[in-house]
This record gives C-alpha cells, sequence and structure tokens, in this order.
C-alpha cells in the first residue's frame, strides 16, 4: 500500500507500455523516486541501492517513461528525476534496445513536451537531446516535422505549452545541429522552420521571442542557404526588435548581430550606421547584460578591414563611453573579494582551480585590468577590450582623441576611481597604439612608477602595476638599445619598484606585482640574469609570507623566471635561494593537499632549468609523483567499479601534475633520466608504484588532460630511457594509435612524437606495429584547417614511418601524400624539416607511377625547400627526385611545369635547373 501510495486508480490502471509492466512495480519505483530529495545521506545511500536492483528489470525505461507520463498528481521532483534516470540509462544503453522500444520512446518522450509541467518539458528536451547524440538525425527523420508541427499550433486553439515546449527544444538541438538542418539528406527542416522561427519575433509572448532568438542565431553561425535567403527578413525583423521593452531580448538582438558581424559582415554592410549607432546606445543601456552584450560588437567589428572608415567618424563617441564605463561601478565593487589584509588567510572559495601555464600558453586574463579580482566579465572589463581591439584597427589614430580625455583623469581633486580608469585605459593601448605612445614612454612609464606605485588606494597600485607590463616588450628593447647603461633608465627601476611591492599589504597589489614581473621577465629573458640574487631574495620571502590564492600567482613568476633564465639558476649561491623554501613547503604538504598542484608544476619548470642540477632531489620527487598517481588511479578505479556509483572520483589535476613533473625530470635529466628509472626500482620497497603500469592505467582515464600527459611521459621514456620502455612497446602503442584524436591537438601531437621516438630507437623492428596506427596518422594529416603544429608532428611521425618502412606506406601515397606535401611548407624546425624530406623522397622513390600523380604537390613542397647547409645530400636527393619527374614526363613535363605558379617556377629553375 506504501509503495502505491499517490498513484489515483486511472494511473495504476493505465497500462504505459508494456504487458509486462505491473501497477506494483511502477508504484515501487514512483516510491523511490518520492525519497531522492531527502538530505539524509543514509537515506540517499539506500536510494542508490534501491535503484541498482530496479535497473535489472528489462521494463526500467518503460517503467521510467511511464513516471513521466502518468504521475501528474506526483510531486515535481518524481517526474523530473524519472526524466533525469531516463536520460543516464539512454546514454548507457539506448543503443542496445530493440527497435520497437526505441520507437516507442521516441513518441512518448515528444508527446511529453506538451505537459502542463516545464520542469518536465526540459526534461524531456534533454532525453530528446541525449537520443540524438547516441544515435542520429537519420534514425529521427519525423522529430523536426514534429516539433515544426508543434510551432504551428499556436494558431489554433492548442495551449501556449505546446509551443514553449517545442521553442526550447529547438533552442537545445539548434546548438548542435543547426549545421545539418539544411542538408538533403536530412530533409532540409531548417527550410521551413527559419520563417517560422522569424515569425515568433513579433509574437506577445517575451519567452517566444526569446527561444526564437536563440535558435536563429545558431542557424546565423552556420549561414546555410536557407539562412541566407532569409536574411534580409531577418535583418529586418531583428531591427524591430531594437526597442523591445525586454532586456532579455534586446540582449539576444544584440548576440544576433554580433554574430552577423564575426561571421557574415556582408550582410550589415548596407545598414552598418545604422546598426552602430543602436549598439552604442545598448552599451549604455541601464541593464548590464545588455550591455556587455552590446560591447562585444566592437571586438568583432574591429578584426573586419571592410568596415574601417564606417567606424572612423564614431570614435570621438566610442572613446569617451569607453572610458565612462571603464570607472569602477558598484556592480564591480560588489564583485570584488571584501578580504584584501595579506595576513588574513584566504576563504578557500576564492582559490580558483589551477591551470598550469606550461599546459595552457594561451590561459590568462589579459583583457583589460585587474581581472583576478573577480572571475566575471564585466561592463568595465568589457569596455577595456573593445578600446583595445579598437586601438588594434585604428592605432595611432586613436591618440589625439585618447590622449587629452586621459590626461584628465590624472588632474589633482579627480576621484580615485576616475584616476584608475585613465591608468586601465593607457594599457589597454599598450599593443595597438605603441609606436605614438612611444613617444612619451621614457617620461610616461617612471611618472606611473613614481607617482601610484604608492598611492593610497589599492586598487590604483594594482592596476599600474598591469598598465606598466603591458609595455614590457618596449622596456626590454629600450634596455638593450645601449645595454648595460640601458638598463638603469627604466628596466632596472621598475624591476626594483616590483619586487618592492609583491611584499605589498594588499593582496591585489601582491597579486599585480607578481603577475607584471612574470610579463617582464618574459620578455626580458636572460637579461633578468645580473639581478637573479636580488629576484629570488625577494621571490622567496614573500613565498613565506603569502597565502593561498597569491602563492599560485607567485608559483607562476618562480615558473616562468625559470622558463626564461634557465641554467643561469644552476649555480651554488642561486639553488639554495630557489630550493630550500620549495622543498620546505613540499615537505611540508600532504599528497592530498591542492597546494600541492601549483607547487608541482612550478617544480616542473625548475628541473627543466636546473638539468642536472635538479638531480639531488629528483629521487625523492619522482617516487612521491608515482605515489600520487597511484593513489589517484586507485580511487579512479574504484570509483568506476563502484555498483552503488557512491564513491567520489579524484581530483584528477594531482596525477595531471604529476605526469607533468615526471616530464620536467625527463626533459631536464635527459641522458640521465634512465639512471633516475634504475635508481627508483633498485630502491624501491615492494609494492612500489611502477612508471610502465601507472602510465597504462592514466591512458584508460576518461579525463584528456591526465590521458595527454600520460602520452608525454610515454615519449620522454622513450627518448630518454628507451632501455626501460622497450619491453613494453607492444603495449603501448594501441595505447598511443588511440591518442591520435585530432579533436584534442596536444595530446595526439604528444601521441605521434612519441610514436616518432619508439620508430627512431626500434627501426626495422618497427614495422608489425605500423598498420596498428597508420590509418589514424592518414586521418589527421587530410584534416589541413587543424592545428599547425600538430599537423607538423604528424607529417614528421608519418615520415619516420617511410624511412622504416616504405613498402608499407608507399602503396598508400593516394591518401595522404596531397596533404603530406602541404603541411612540409613552412616547417620551423629543422631536423624535424630534413626528416619529413628525406620521408618525401623515400616515399616518391618506392612508388614512383603513384608520385607522378602528385607531381605538382611534391614540386610544390620541393620549392619550398629552404637550403641546409649541414645536410646538402638531401637537397641532392630533391634534385634527382624532381629530374626524374622530367625525365620521366618527357615531353609533357613542359605543360605541367607551365601551369606551375610563377615563384614555384624561378625556383624549380634556378635552384634545381629545371
Amino acid at each position: 500500500r506504501a509503495e502505491r501510495r499517490g498513484l489515483t486508480n486511472q494511473q495504476r490502471r493505465r497500462r504505459c507500455s508494456s504487458s509486462r509492466m505491473t501497477t506494483e512495480g511502477l508504484g515501487q519505483i514512483v516510491a523511490v523516486l518520492r525519497e531522492v530529495i531527502n538530505p539524509n545521506p543514509q537515506i540517499q545511500m539506500q536510494i542508490r541501492k534501491q535503484f541498482e536492483v530496479l535497473k535489472q528489470d528489462p521494463n526500467w525505461c518503460n517503467y521510467l517513461l511511464c513516471v513521466m507520463e502518468t504521475c501528474s498528481t506526483e510531486p515535481d521532483h518524481v517526474r523530473q528525476a524519472a526524466g533525469l534516470l531516463l536520460k543516464t540509462f539512454i546514454m548507457e544503453s539506448f543503443i542496445k534496445l530493440p527497435p520497437q522500444t526505441q520507437q516507442h520512446i521516441k513518441e512518448n518522450i515528444v508527446k511529453l513536451l506538451c505537459d502542463q509541467q516545464r520542469s518536465v518539458r526540459r526534461t524531456a528536451a534533454s532525453v530528446i537531446t541525449t537520443i540524438l547524440h547516441k544515435t542520429s538525425l537519420e534514425a529521427w527523420p519525423t522529430l523536426f516535422g514534429q516539433l515544426g508541427q508543434a510551432l504551428a499550433s499556436v494558431d489554433t486553439n492548442t495551449s501556449a505549452v505546446v509551443v514553449e515546449g517545442a521553442l526550447y527544444t529547438l533552442a537545445v538541438l539548434c546548438e548542435d545541429y543547426a549545421f545539418a538542418l539544411d542538408k538533403p539528406e536530412y530533409g532540409r527542416p531548417a527550410a521551413f522552420l527559419i520563417p517560422k522561427l522569424l515569425e515568433f519575433f513579433g509574437h506577445k509572448e517575451e519567452i517566444f521571442r526569446y527561444y526564437a532568438l536563440v535558435c536563429i542565431t545558431e542557424f546565423i553561425l552556420e549561414m546555410s542557404e536557407s539562412m541566407r535567403q532569409n536574411m534580409e527578413l531577418l535583418l529586418s525583423r531583428l531591427f524591430s526588435l531594437a526597442s523591445d521593452a525586454s532586456p532579455k531580448i534586446r540582449q539576444k538582438v544584440c548576440r544576433a548581430l554580433v554574430t552577423i558581424t564575426e561571421r557574415h559582415v556582408a550582410f550589415l554592410l548596407p545598414h552598418l550606421q545604422n546598426v552602430v549607432r543602436y549598439i552604442i546606445l545598448c552599451c549604455q543601456d541601464p541593464h548590464e547584460n545588455v550591455a556587455m552584450e552590446a560591447l562585444e560588437f566592437w571586438p568583432a567589428i574591429s578584426t573586419t578591414k571592410v568596415c574601417r572608415d564606417a567606424l572612423r567618424e564614431h570614435i570621438p563617441t566610442l572613446i569617451p563611453m569607453f572610458l565612462n564605463k571603464m570607472v569602477y561601478s558598484e556592480a564591480d565593487f560588489n564583485l570584488l573579494s571584501a578580504e584584501d589584509d595579506s595576513s588574513q588567510p584566504d576563504n578557500p572559495k576564492d582559490v580558483k582551480p589551477h591551470i598550469s601555464r606550461r599546459r595552457n600558453a594561451d590561459f590568462g586574463d589579459d583583457d583589460g585590468g585587474d581581472s583576478s579580482d573577480f572571475s566575471d566579465w564585466t561592463v568595465r572589463k568589457s569596455s577595456a577590450y573593445s578600446l583595445d581591439t579598437l586601438s588594434l584597427m585604428f592605432r595611432d589614430e586613436l591618440l589625439p582623441v585618447l590622449l587629452p580625455m586621459v590626461e584628465q583623469t590624472f588632474l589633482p581633486g579627480k576621484p580615485w576611481e576616475v584616476l584608475e580608469s585613465g591608468i586601465l585605459a593607457l594599457g589597454a593601448v599598450a599593443e595597438g597604439c605603441i609606436n605614438g605612445m612611444s613617444n612619451y614612454l621614457t617620461t610616461l612609464l617612471p611618472f606611473l612608477v613614481t607617482n601610484y606605485f604608492a598611492h593610497a588606494q589599492p586598487l590604483v597600485r594594482a592596476i599600474t602595476c598591469w598598465s606598466v607590463s603591458r609595455y614590457a616588450r618596449w622596456i626590454v628593447a629600450d634596455a638593450q638599445h645601449d645595454a648595460p647603461a640601458g638598463h638603469d633608465r627604466i628596466l632596472k627601476p621598475l624591476l626594483s619598484a616590483l619586487l618592492n611591492l609583491v611584499h605589498d599589504q594588499s593582496k591585489k597589489v601582491q597579486e599585480a606585482a607578481c603577475s607584471a614581473f612574470a610579463s617582464l621577465e618574459e620578455e626580458a629573458q636572460t637579461e633578468f640574469v645580473p639581478y637573479l640574487k636580488p629576484i629570488l631574495e625577494h621571490l622567496m620571502m614573500a613565498y613565506q609570507n603569502y597565502q593561498a590564492k597569491n602563492l599560485v600567482i607567485l608559483y607562476d613568476a618562480i615558473s616562468t623566471m625559470a622558463d626564461s633564465t634557465g641554467a643561469a639558476l644552476n649555480t651554488d649561491e642561486l639553488k639554495p635561494l630557489l630550493l630550500r623554501p620549495l622543498f620546505a613547503r613540499w615537505s611540508a604538504l600532504p599528497d592530498n593537499d591542492r597546494g600541492l598542484i601549483a607547487l608541482m608544476d612550478c617544480l616542473t619548470s625548475v628541473a627543466i632549468a636546473l638539468g642536472p642540477g635538479f638531480g639531488e632531489y629528483a629521487l625523492a620527487v619522482f617516487g612521491r609523483c608515482l605515489r600520487i598517481v597511484a593513489a589517484v588511479c586507485a580511487q579512479y578505479d574504484a570509483a568506476r567499479k563502484d555498483p552503488t556509483q557512491s564513491a567520489p572520483y579524484p581530483d584528477t589535476e594531482f596525477v595531471v601534475s604529476a605526469l607533468d613533473l615526471v616530464t620536467g625530470l625527463a626533459e631536464g635529466l635527459q641522458g640521465s633520466f634512465e639512471s633516475l628509472l634504475a635508481a627508483y626500482e633498485q630502491q624501491a620497497q615492494q609494492p612500489a608504484p611502477s612508471l610502465m603500469p601507472l602510465l597504462l592505467e592514466c591512458a584508460a582515464f576518461t579525463a584528456t588532460d591526465v590521458r595527454n600527459n600520460a602520452v608525454a611521459v610515454v615519449g620522454n621514456v622513450s627518448r630518454y630511457a628507451f632501455p626501460h620502455f622497450e619491453p613494453h612497446v607492444a603495449q603501448f602503442v594501441p595505447v598511443l594509435a588511440e591518442a591520435l584524436l585530432p579533436e584534442y591537438p596536444s595530446m595526439c601531437s604528444n601521441a605521434a612524437w612519441a610514436l616518432s621516438e619508439i620508430t627512431v630507437k626500434l627501426q626495422g623492428r618497427m614495422r608489425p606495429y605500423i598498420p596498428a596506427f597508420l590509418p589514424r596518422l592518414i586521418v589527421v594529416i587530410n584534416k589541413l584547417r587543424l592545428h599547425r603544429t600538430m599537423l607538423e608532428t604528424i607529417a614528421v611521425c608519418i615520415a619516420h614511418q617511410a624511412l622504416v618502412a616504405p613498402e608499407l606506406l608507399a602503396p598508400q601515397i593516394d591518401a595522404f601524400l596531397p596533404s603530406f606535401c602541404c603541411v612540409l611548407h613552412g616547417m620551423r624546425d629543422e631536423l624535424e624539416r630534413a626528416v619529413a624530406y628525406q620521408g618525401l623522397c623515400v616515399l616518391a622513390a618506392t612508388n614512383t607511377q603513384a608520385a607522378l600523380k602528385h607531381v605538382t604537390y611534391i614540386c610544390d613542397a620541393v620549392a619550398a625547400f629552404p637550403p641546409l647547409p649541414n645536410n646538402a645530400q638531401l637537397g641532392q636527393h630533391l634534385a634527382q627526385l624532381v629530374q626524374y619527374f622530367k625525365q620521366v614526363l618527357a615531353a609533357d613535363w613542359a605543360a605541367v611545369f607551365n601551369a606551375f605558379p610563377q615563384p614555384m617556377q624561378k625556383v624549380l629553375k634556378e635552384v634545381y635547373g629545371l
């Protein structure tokens, strides 16, 4: 009775989908679902165990669907929870279901888009999206027709929930499938959906207008034929919404205009002046979300040269608007951390997850200010970034308008917030207006340092650090101009002032000073070598006093210093200054302390810089890294196998950083890395974690960053300790093959590089393994629009295989040679370039008939080959190759040669005598 409580007689009588379902079974599931919101941990544990039992019923998915359909008298969370469980089941098992069951779910889940309960409609839409992800559009050809019919019901007496459900579902689906909805093989549903969606721009219901805008914006991104045919109608409807009463609608109108500007600005050119004026108004909208969306327009339009002249007349309006918006607002202050006293510990929730600079070189926030104060994008930051991008378009043209306005912010009596915005503006235009600004920097920079590094307001001190650091390249060039005297002009005083500010009592200033030092060091490189002792003394003194959040920034500054100055740190005087504090904390932190993550990333750079000088610490560091990796792998395996799904998954950042540090040890020790592995195995007590089995476990993680770093370690072990790796080749080649995924460029590059290293060591013994990964290399090399560095690494890997087993690759020349030749253009690394061209020669010589079909690509690559003084033999081979083509083609050669572009003909004549 308890299990059936809350079910009406009608519900108990209704048969949802299967003759094998029972009222009692349905009631039992509903009873468990009622308790899912119970916060009691023991109840939650019982619920998980009950679900594990209930999931064994072959009608589990039908029961869940039935709960969503029929239990309308139950609390909202019951039906929503059933839908989420159904979604999970579909993700895991949908393709295993019989076709009739799949069809039953599809038919009934679409009906739930009409449910009176919004949470059920949203959950049904999520289930529909999941079904498409697990199958394909072809597998559900009627879906978009059904959604289109639902949109048409707005003109009938049908409840508005039908339209709302369909629009919401389309908004979710268009994010992933807009690109496909105008293709003939899918029935081109975009052809009828787009006009219908545009009709909803004028609907009285705000939510209808909102979701229609969301959908159309996704179609704009793809700009299919149906969207192109409706662009004039779209612009007309967008302009009609320009003064919509709803801020959410105005925000989406701005988003649509920004998207058109980014992708298809030609459509806006006839209306550009009106669009610019409208965006200027929206930038000053009292609703912050509208203003922020409108401010995205300026970075978008600044990349389009065709709009330069149209924007020029608005510069006198834009610059004061940006400056006004760059002043701290009340909303900005609300987002700032209240606690700024450096003696007070950080709130753990304020310490952001650490992202290694080595793993993400583009990560950062160079958008116009002290972004670390808050993670949210704001109108202030958007305005600074807009000024930055506008300066890249107009360069010094901005300065006659900008500088007088900035000068006004420095006048005595101005509020500090206004002063701060002027300093921010100087930093924002540092890159775009550097030529014009260089006329003032010899006096401006000392003025900023002298007057505002000591300002009473911490936010002024912080923004001055950032703004000055934006001119780091100019500062270093100025110092190098007449070194060493040039150092005394700006560089040395600025360095001294920044090092003093790292001890500031304000956490914000500490962070800004450390970041500014890192930016300056990155440009200065070895120019800072004479100052390493005072730098280390200041940084390591700060290291003793910083709280958790700024320790991460300080680690980054130390890493930058190590990367920039390298072996110069490896002296008896400097090593103790650097390493003793770091290893004191290394010893004090337990293996599960998150502070260890940033420390490991810092030690990675230090280990590479010191090289053999890090050797005395290497064994202990290596052992602890393996211990951390082993602990995370064990926790991951336990969570994956837990039948109750209650075991937590580990924080993978620990294993990522530990593997990165192992890579740092290998790159630093190089030839001594093999000795380190041997020493570890000799002194390790059983059962101690072993490197190679752990790497195999890490390769099985779903987290790509774990797999990426594991693959990188495999490459380094292959390179520096191959005797240790050789017994495991057969195990790891399939792992590396699986990692050749072009959607993950870093992992794909690391895998190809590791395969190259193994090939160099094995030579002809690599032949049995090549078929396992060659098809994947061919797939990647043909994706020429992808990451350039990744493609070059793939090309070098293919070349290595060609050099040891040409008979395996030559028959497949047609599948990859054109793309291979294209990638050879512009390869920067001399050794890799030589390997790639050697591979080309061998491939062409092994299958000359196939190579002749691609003579244009080959000759183009040969013409792009720069002379290598140390490799004259390779030049001779290339000359023989093209001469062979000329000889074989005989009378046809003239026509082929004359079809080459003139620059290519010129090189082939002058260098190769053709």
